[in-house]
């Protein structure tokens, strides 16, 4: 014959009878083929590339194990700190972490970077660079919200989902990134240089039943304080937002709120400042550096930590002059939180600022400053920051302040906010003010 006829569920393709779809839509646990089509069937006439994990937006690739998130410790430019599990679950920039990661390991190899590996994995019908790094919240949301779904179908085609955590593209500190089960939905953090399992995800677009890859320009999940998705979409992220005030930058993927905040106007919760005070609005601090930092207006007593250790990432500077130099508050503050693991908020000056949170801003966001950061912000701009603090009927402590320099592995710096004066004393000194930093620029 020249052809055959075939049995219900069955089309005759090439040379024989095949399984034919039952349902060509892109739905979640349905299979990619690298023709571009989806399918709720497996079908063996064609090659399975992945499995959809959200309706036409996002496809899910086997895991791959022993593979380290990054052959270093190193704070990675462009990807944001998380440390909780109830703020990490909002990421959902897998794309931008993705690139930002690779731009920091610039030597890193496959078999050293998650994310490197997924920037370069390609199939059939796909290209290197089509694919990312999925952030926890994806991972969470779409993959773990999914495992019932996506597991089995995983089987039908002859792979199993690791049953071990598995790498997320989302940063805890610089020696830490976030991981999660994927059974579990379980989050928790574990060593860049440690090697895990990974998956990769792939965006998709969907247009007349035929999927086709998002290119690299969507990258922004919009889903940030203020902002919202700006154009066409594809894969669910777009190549920019809209912001509800200022401006789009595109250098960061944010949207800056830059506005009138020189040093010494109140800042409220809604983002806005003021030279002097407005009872209707929520103060959360004062501005030290303009439109860039404020100080938080709670200070209290605390020791810089309960015990000695030399914090890893963290610079020992051996006189005050040196220490000067140091703005790193940031980092150092993740950095100190990650060595004192059992510290509490009432012993650790950095793990209160890291814990800080007002209205409209959230732990994570405040930061212990660096010994240059107090003195050339709190210090000079003191006369200013007394009068402003004065205002809002509190006093502005004429007293010593803790920064997160480190002296030793025994000793840390303080400025004193009348007079400028350091001092290199024990952590445990429980005599000396904390105050903490936020910053506005973005």
């Amino acid at each position: 014959y020249t052809a055959c006829n075939c049995a219900s569920g069955y089309t005759w393709s090439g040379s024989s009878c095949v399984a034919s779809c039952s349902d060509t839509s892109c739905k979640v646990g349905h299979v990619l083929y690298s023709d571009g089509t989806c399918c709720k069937d497996v079908l063996s006439n064609k090659t399975a590339i992945g499995v959809v994990v959200k309706e036409n937006e996002l496809v899910m690739s086997r895991t791959y194990d022993g593979i380290m998130w990054g052959s270093s410790s190193q704070d990675v430019s462009g990807v944001t700190n998380y440390t909780r599990e109830i703020d990490v679950k909002s990421d959902y920039n897998g794309i931008k972490n993705t690139l930002s990661i690779i731009s920091a390991y610039s030597d890193a190899t496959i078999s050293n970077n998650a994310a490197k590996y997924c920037n370069s994995y390609s199939t059939s019908g796909t290209n290197v660079g089509q694919w990312y790094l999925p952030a926890s919240g994806e991972l969470y949301s779409y993959v773990s919200g999914n495992y019932s779904i996506i597991e089995p179908v995983f089987a039908s085609l002859g792979y199993s989902l690791s049953i071990v955590p598995i790498w997320s593209s989302s940063e805890y500190n610089t020696g830490h990134a976030w991981r999660i089960g994927l059974s579990s939905g379980s989050l928790d953090t574990q060593g860049k240089t440690n090697g895990e399992s990974i998956i990769c995800l792939l965006p998709i677009n969907v247009n007349n039943g035929v999927a086709t890859p998002c290119g690299s320009e969507y990258q922004y999940s919009c889903t940030g304080t203020g902002e919202s998705g700006s154009g066409t979409s594809c894969g669910g992220m777009y190549t920019r937002c809209t912001c509800a005030s200022g401006s789009w930058d595109s250098a960061s993927g944010t949207c800056k709120f830059v506005q009138n905040c020189p040093v010494g106007y109140i800042y409220y919760s809604d983002k806005t400042c003021s030279s002097s005070y407005n009872s209707s609005k929520t103060a959360i601090g004062i501005v030290v550096k303009d439109n860039e930092l404020v100080m938080s207006l709670s200070t209290k007593n605390m020791t810089w930590a309960s015990s000695y250790v030399d914090v890893s990432g963290v610079t020992n500077y051996a006189s005050s002059t040196s220490a000067k130099t140091d703005y790193n508050g940031k980092a150092n503050t993740l950095a100190i939180v990650s060595a004192y693991p059992s510290d509490i908020t009432s012993d650790n000056a950095a793990i209160y600022c890291n814990s800080y949170s007002t209205a409209e801003t959230s732990a994570g966001q405040w930061y212990l400053p660096a010994a240059g950061e107090t003195y050339g912000y709190i210090y000079a701009n003191n006369t200013i920051l007394e009068a402003t603090f004065g205002s809002l009927g509190l006093d502005f402590p004429s007293t010593y302040f803790w920064s997160s320099s480190e002296y030793s592995s025994y000793g840390a710096w303080s400025v004193s906010s009348d007079d400028g004066g350091m001092s290199n004393g024990t952590k445990g000194n429980d005599g000396i003010s904390v105050s903490c930093l936020l910053d506005i620029s973005s």
